[in-house]
Formats: C-alpha cells, sequence, structure tokens
C-alpha cells in the first residue's frame, strides 16, 4: 500500500499543476449536480401539473353530467311547472262550461309551500248531472300537471215543486269540492 499512495500522490500533484484540467472536471461535476437537481425539481412540476390537469379533467366531467342531468330533469319536470298549465278560475270556468256544469262559486286559495314544490288550492260550488259532473272532473285532472280533487261533496239539490216536464232539473246535483294542482318550485 505505501507503493501506490506515493504514485497516488504523484499523479494528484500532477493533476493541480495542470490547474484547467481540474477546473474543468470541477465545472463538469457541479455541472451535472445541476442537471440532476433541476431534472428532479422538472419532474415534480410535471407531476404537480399533470395532477393538476386530471382534477381539471375530473371537474370538466363532473360539470357535464350536472348539466345533462338539468337538462334531463328539466325535460322530465317540464308539464309540472306552473307556467305550463295552471289551473285557474277561468280554467275552471271554461272546463264547467264544457261539461255543461253551472259554476256558482270559485275562491282561489293562497298557495302553500311543499318542500320543492307549490300547491294552488280552489274550492269550487257548482250544479251539475252526475254525468255532467263526471266529465268535469275528467277533464279537471287531464288538464296536465299534478291535480287532486282533495274534497268532493255532492248532494240532490231540493227542489221546492216536482215538476215531471223538468226531468232535467230533479236530476240537479248541488257539488262542492276542493281541487289543488301541485308545482315544482323553479
Amino acid at each position: 500500500m505505501n507503493r501506490s499512495l506515493p504514485e497516488i500522490k504523484n499523479k494528484v500533484m500532477l493533476l493541480l499543476k495542470r490547474k484547467e484540467i481540474v477546473i474543468s472536471i470541477v465545472i463538469v461535476l457541479l455541472s451535472m449536480l445541476l442537471a440532476k437537481n433541476l431534472f428532479q425539481e422538472q419532474k415534480r412540476k410535471t407531476a404537480q401539473k399533470e395532477n393538476s390537469v386530471a382534477l381539471e379533467k375530473e371537474k370538466i366531467n363532473l360539470t357535464q353530467e350536472v348539466i345533462a342531468l338539468n337538462n334531463k330533469m328539466a325535460q322530465a319536470s317540464g308539464p309540472y311547472y306552473k307556467s305550463d298549465s295552471p289551473l285557474s278560475s277561468e280554467k275552471l270556468e271554461e272546463l264547467a262550461a264544457l261539461s255543461k256544469v253551472s259554476i256558482i262559486l270559485v275562491t282561489p286559495e293562497p298557495e302553500r309551500d311543499a318542500g320543492f314544490c307549490m300547491v294552488s288550492s280552489f274550492k269550487v260550488s257548482a250544479k251539475a248531472s252526475y254525468h255532467a259532473l263526471g266529465k268535469f272532473v275528467s277533464m279537471i285532472e287531464s288538464n296536465g300537471g299534478v291535480v287532486k280533487i282533495e274534497e268532493l261533496s255532492v248532494h240532490r239539490e231540493d227542489m221546492p215543486f216536482r215538476d215531471t216536464s223538468m226531468r232535467e232539473g230533479l236530476n240537479m246535483l248541488k257539488v262542492d269540492m276542493g281541487i289543488s294542482q301541485t308545482f315544482v318550485k323553479k
């Protein structure tokens, strides 16, 4: 070992005498270390960017899903919005005229909040024959949306006289009903 140690010292001394070579080697080593650090930093930043891009793509996909579901919900609930098929006093009177029901009184009640929907109600007093009443109820329920006959009270109307020539008048019924229509809130 002693023999090789002086040889190494001589070679080191020769290298030290050649300063350009030593400086070049040091510069190359420092450059390699710097390049390694830059590479690792770039690799870390690239991974962060890839993660960021993946998160943004996921957000875009979720947004597209929400938009598709919102469009689907709008199509499915279209007939259940108030603006599409409102039941009003005028509409009830129109349906009554078509079904030959004589409306005595239509009283709208205040709209009620029922969570994600609203309920509009009406109290109706009318006179009608049995068949006309059935046609009227059918037309109300066919009007669209979610319509509910909440109350229905039917009495035979008392006639002060019974003239057989007024046969239709004998079959008249006094009708009191509560009608509601439910709408999805917008």
